[in-house]
C-alpha cells in the first residue's frame, strides 16, 4: 500500500494501492472486506504513466493521432535555425508547452509520489506495446542508408487506450496524478485549505467515487441496464451502506429519497418511465457522457457488481437442492 486512511465516521478503510494492475488492486479489496466485515473497504489506485492521455492531448481524435518524421525533421531544423536567446521565445509561440505539458506533470508525479519504479515502468511498456512496432521497424528500415527518418506511424490505438477502464470494472477508484499541476501538489501536501481540496478532486471527479450524488448514481444505473425502478432504488439505497454516502446532487434539486429522485429526474426530462421502466432520454445521454469515464464511475461498477451477487445468490434459493 502507498497509504492508509481511516475514516471513522463513516466506519471506511481507504486503501491507496501501489499496485500497477487494477485486477490485483480489486482482489487486494475483496481479501481485506472479507477479513473485516464490520467496515467498508475501498481501494484507489494512483497512476503516474498514462501515454494514451499524452496522446490524446497531441491529437484532435485517432485518425489524425500520425507520428510524421517528416514534420518532427522540419520542426528540428526550425528550431536549430533560431538563435539559441530566442529559442525559449520560439517554443513558447508555438504552444510546445501546451501541447506537452503532460509530459512535465507526469515527471512531477514521479517526483512527488515514490510508486515503486520497475512494476510501473512494466506498465509504460505494456502500454508502449500498442505502438505499431512493426511499422517502426519498417521506417527505419526504408530510412537506412539517408540522413534523416522518413515516414509516419499511427498512434491511433493507442489514442483509443483507456487505461483506467479496468480499475472503473472492478470498482477500484483510479487517481491520475499527471492530471495534478504544480499549484496542485502544493494545496494537498499543505493539507489545510480542505475546501480546496475538495474542489479539486471535485473537478477530476474523485470527490465523487467516495460521495456519490444519488441523482447521478441514478441515471448511471439506469444507463447500466437496471432498469426497473425498484431494482434502481435498492440499488442506489445502498450505497451509504457500502461505504459511499452520497453527495450532494447536480442535476435536481438537493433530495435523498430515490422515489422524488426518479420523479425529477423523469419531470426534468433525464429520465422517461413506461411500465416502471426507465430509460434515459437524450439529455440524460448527454449527461452521462461527460462523466463515464471518470473515476466516479468505479462507485457505479461497485454498487452494481454487489447488486447482481445478491440477485444471483438470492435466486439459488429458487432451485431445489
Amino acid at each position: 500500500m502507498q497509504a492508509i486512511s481511516v475514516d471513522d465516521k463513516s466506519k471506511r478503510l481507504i486503501l491507496f494501492s501501489n499496485e500497477p494492475d487494477p485486477r490485483v488492486a480489486a482482489l487486494i479489496q475483496g481479501d481485506i472486506q472479507t477479513t473485516m466485515p464490520d467496515t467498508n473497504v475501498l481501494v484507489t489506485r494512483p497512476t503516474v504513466y498514462d501515454l494514451g492521455a499524452l496522446i490524446r492531448t497531441l491529437f484532435t481524435d485517432a485518425a489524425s493521432a500520425i507520428f510524421s518524421f517528416e514534420q518532427f525533421n522540419t520542426f528540428m531544423a526550425e528550431l536549430n535555425a533560431v538563435p539559441e536567446s530566442e529559442r525559449q521565445k520560439f517554443i513558447t509561440e508555438g504552444n510546445l508547452f501546451d501541447k506537452f505539458f503532460m509530459v512535465g506533470r507526469m515527471a512531477k508525479a514521479v517526483q512527488h509520489i515514490p510508486l515503486p519504479a520497475l512494476t510501473h515502468a512494466g506498465a509504460l511498456l505494456q502500454q508502449a506495446s500498442l505502438i505499431n512496432w512493426s511499422q517502426v521497424l519498417e521506417t527505419l528500415k526504408q530510412s537506412s542508408g539517408a540522413k534523416q527518418l522518413v515516414g509516419s506511424i499511427s498512434l491511433a490505438e493507442l489514442y483509443e487506450f483507456d487505461s483506467t477502464a479496468i480499475d472503473r470494472t472492478y470498482g477500484v477508484c483510479p487517481v491520475p496524478l499527471y492530471q495534478l499541476e504544480e499549484k496542485d501538489w502544493d494545496l494537498f501536501l499543505e493539507g489545510r485549505r480542505i475546501d480546496e481540496m475538495q474542489e479539486k478532486l471535485k473537478s477530476l471527479n474523485i470527490f465523487q467515487y467516495f460521495f456519490p450524488p444519488p441523482d447521478q448514481l441514478a441515471l448511471a444505473v439506469a444507463e447500466r441496464g437496471i432498469t426497473k425502478r425498484e431494482e434502481i432504488t435498492e440499488v442506489v439505497a445502498s450505497a451509504p451502506a457500502q461505504g459511499h454516502p452520497y453527495g450532494v446532487n447536480e442535476l435536481i434539486p438537493t433530495t435523498n429519497d430515490i422515489k422524488d429522485i426518479l420523479d425529477q429526474l423523469s419531470e426534468s426530462s433525464f429520465v422517461s418511465e413506461m411500465d416502471h421502466t426507465v430509460k434515459l432520454t437524450k439529455n440524460g445521454a448527454t449527461s452521462r457522457l461527460k462523466i463515464k469515464s471518470t473515476p466516479r464511475e468505479s462507485a457505479v461498477s461497485k454498487l452494481i457488481n454487489r447488486f447482481k451477487l445478491t440477485v444471483r445468490l438470492s435466486t439459488k434459493d429458487l432451485w431445489p437442492r
